[in-house]
């Protein structure tokens, strides 16, 4: 899927991840629904390091993001996770909103891109 904010990329390759996964649908959809179950909690676990000024909670949130938008091809998602982590392994506060607020911007439109395989209320 294409947006306008990325015209030349997808945000994700659903296709790419069901090569990798040797055409498995079932593990594609269960990998979809780790995101959608998880991916919320990452979230808020980074605005709650943001908060507390726990550089290692940030980290560790945004580390886990970066690897479940990897699944999907999900080469945005997954450079704003990166760029949020190394920004808290440096402790660098001053960039760690802006990198924050990208990171679930990606992260939205992963969401968005998804939905469109599986609805994130499926089980």
């Amino acid at each position: 899927m294409e947006t306008p904010e990325h015209p030349d990329q997808r945000i994700v390759d659903l296709d790419s991840a069901l090569r990798r996964l040797g055409g498995n649908e079932a593990l594609l959809g269960t990998l979809i629904r780790f995101f959608f179950e998880d991916s919320p909690g990452l979230l808020a676990k980074v605005r709650e390091g943001i908060a507390a000024n726990d550089a290692a909670v940030v980290r560790l949130a945004s580390h886990t993001l970066s690897g479940l938008s990897s699944n999907f091809d999900a080469d945005f998602a997954v450079a704003a996770a990166r760029r949020l982590e190394e920004l808290a392994i440096a402790n660098v506060w001053s960039q760690i909103d802006t990198a924050a607020a990208a990171l679930e911007l990606e992260i939205s439109r992963v969401t968005k891109a998804l939905s469109r395989h599986g609805s994130p209320n499926s089980s």
